[in-house]
């Protein structure tokens, strides 16, 4: 415990550091609005990636079972359906805010603003903060530590609606939050469903990195309308449905989680199966 403690402390301090503690990284973009977007947003990611392995550090159990990161018991084919789900439904809450005319006052139209015709290493650095690290650091915190310890003490329901509150309340803007939420839903049920984080942070990503590039190059899909909303609702319900008759029933952890043994020995014991 003292070795967890001298690694795990240091590393929350770091990460609250990262959160509340000044600018420092955004002030190396000089006068380029969106890299200094880029950076800060890299400096909030940062942090909340090393608070969720501070807290999986100084939990009970180890890193890898506290932060869900054992291998996603979904197929490569299962997983790049559930990515699909995740883009259509993240296509259709857009849709909404667009028809109820709120984007205008949300930050989100302020990211797209900034994003618009961006290129070379602006390009590169907005795809590593909102594509690659955002997603990452979310998913490890929200789906792999927050959701698995609730949805062992609450249950899969109320464990993955309040891990989508967390990661709705780190957008901080009341649209943008609002919309995270929905999508962290589809994310945690994602996530639970594989029984590891690997997976949401997968369809995280690629949604994300959509997001960016479609923003950056100028790539629309036309006005929301009803219609595309509801066959981006069925299609990311049908792609959740689909996997999960595919791969059956989650398996539910085990009393002892997050003391659990790895799923591998898990499978032996209790003869579930584990798909490649």
């Amino acid at each position: 415990m003292p070795s967890r403690l001298s690694f795990g402390l240091p590393l929350g301090l770091l990460g609250l550091v990262l959160l509340f503690g000044g600018d420092a990284l955004p002030t190396l973009a000089g006068d380029d609005s969106t890299q200094q977007l880029a950076l800060a947003g890299l400096r909030l990611e940062l942090g909340l990636l090393s608070l969720a392995f501070a807290g999986a550090t100084l939990g009970p159990g180890t890193i890898r079972a506290r932060l869900g990161l054992d291998k996603s018991r979904v197929a490569r084919s299962e997983l790049a359906i559930l990515a699909a789900g995740t883009v259509a439904v993240s296509y259709a809450i857009y849709g909404v805010i667009e028809l109820a005319e709120l984007a205008e006052n949300s930050s989100l139209s302020v990211l797209e603003s900034e994003l618009s015709g961006i290129g070379g290493s602006t390009l590169l650095l907005v795809t590593l903060s909102f594509a690659l690290a955002a997603p990452l650091a979310e998913e490890l915190l929200c789906r792999g530590l927050a959701q698995r310890g609730l949805v062992w003490r609450l249950g899969p329901a109320a464990g993955i609606a309040l891990a989508g509150a967390l990661f709705g309340t780190l957008h901080v803007d009341p649209v943008h939050a609002v919309s995270a939420g929905v999508l962290g839903l589809y994310l945690g049920a994602i996530a639970y469903l594989a029984d590891s984080t690997r997976a949401s942070i997968v369809c995280h990503l690629i949604n994300n990195l959509l997001a960016v590039l479609s923003a950056a190059w100028g790539i629309g899909v036309g006005p929301a309308r009803p219609l595309g909303i509801g066959l981006g609702l069925l299609l990311a319900a049908l792609a959740l449905g689909f996997v999960w008759r595919r791969a059956g029933a989650p398996p539910r952890l085990p009393g002892s989680f997050p003391n659990a043994l790895p799923r591998d020995e898990r499978a032996t014991e209790t003869g579930t199966f584990e798909s490649d």
